[in-house]
């Protein structure tokens, strides 16, 4: 009976929605909603300035001419200024993470990170079919206004002086991946040069069926699935893969991870277009927040993006490497 209850939900939307509307929904480009919801950065407080480590750390609030806002936390070398200019990652954990994978990632000692909140804590209920719809409707709205708030970030960088504009990379962990895709894809005015996804795949709805009975869904998985891939699609990343330009892109997952199918980061990697890199991380990951994503994203992404070229004191142009 519950499935046959959850079949009609699908029927009821499907009609609401209407054939050409359907069609749009199916099809239609999301991106410049994305770039309209991003708005116009008005402001960016800053609060909570240290220095530890060779490191400055400071918590900043990005605010748009629409009201919304977000907080970050940026790390930088203590030295940044005068005669450096410095590679930027822009980065997107885990919801239960956020901004404070800045503390909970190596040092980047050569290098800005701005890492963002969500802009609310969801109260996840899968406890009957009518709230499990609720969940699912709540954070697919969240996750939308999230990819306008990653393109606000990057405007953000994009005014430091201290950061060269073409060495700023766009990351994203879990759920963060997702919303990185569609930002990159958003990304008109190429902000980021470099995209690097973890734990990502094709296939929302597939990946939301594998993990149903992990998630305690009250309705059959395939059901589940279905429902998943119909209201998660303007966040489906192999709509945007293909749409990178010229920008490299990293994919990285492992083959024995449990919350994403190996199968599902290797047809999302078939869907880009050169130039793109899969990498297999060895063991398991148990979530997006897992502290050894934030040490590979250190260790097998960032350290390959080169400062701009310093001018030495002889005013000879040199390169270092990232950390």
């Amino acid at each position: 009976m519950k499935f046959l209850k959850w079949m009609f939900i699908i029927i009821a939307v499907i009609a609401l929605l209407g054939g050409g509307g359907l069609a749009y929904y199916d099809a239609g480009d999301w991106t410049p909603m994305f770039r309209a919801d991003k708005g116009v950065l008005t402001g960016a407080p800053v609060t909570d300035i240290t220095t530890v480590d060779e490191m400055t750390v400071y918590d900043v609030e990005l605010s748009n001419d629409k009201g919304r806002h977000v907080m970050c936390r940026v790390s930088i070398p203590a030295g940044a200024g005068k005669r450096h200019t410095w590679p930027a990652v822009v980065l997107l954990a885990g919801t239960s993470t956020g901004r404070k994978a800045v503390d909970r990632m190596p040092p980047q000692k050569n290098m800005m990170v701005i890492a963002l909140d969500y802009p609310e804590v969801l109260k996840l209920d899968f406890s009957n079919e009518a709230a499990t719809f609720k969940t699912l409707w709540e954070v697919r709205e969240s996750a939308m206004h999230m990819v306008a708030n990653v393109l606000l970030a990057g405007d953000f960088v994009a005014k430091q002086q201290m950061v060269n504009p073409e060495r700023v990379a766009l990351a994203g962990i879990g759920p963060g991946a997702l919303i990185c895709a569609a930002a990159a894809a958003a990304d008109n005015q190429n902000q980021f040069s470099h995209v690097a996804l973890f734990q990502v795949g094709a296939g929302i709805g597939g990946l939301i069926e594998a993990n149903a009975r992990r998630l305690k869904l009250p309705v059959p998985a395939v059901t589940a699935g279905h429902i998943g891939e119909w209201l998660f699609k303007p966040l489906e990343p192999a709509r945007y893969v293909g749409h990178l330009g010229s920008r490299p892109l990293t994919i990285l997952n492992g083959k024995n991870d449990s919350w994403m199918p190996a199968a599902a980061a290797q047809k999302l990697f078939d869907r880009a277009r050169e130039p793109k890199k899969l990498i297999w991380l060895k063991g398991e990951r148990d979530s997006a927040d897992d502290r050894s994503l934030l040490d590979d994203l250190a260790s097998r992404v960032l350290i390959q993006l080169p400062v701009a070229a310093k001018t030495s004191a002889l005013g000879m142009a040199t390169e270092m490497m990232g950390r």
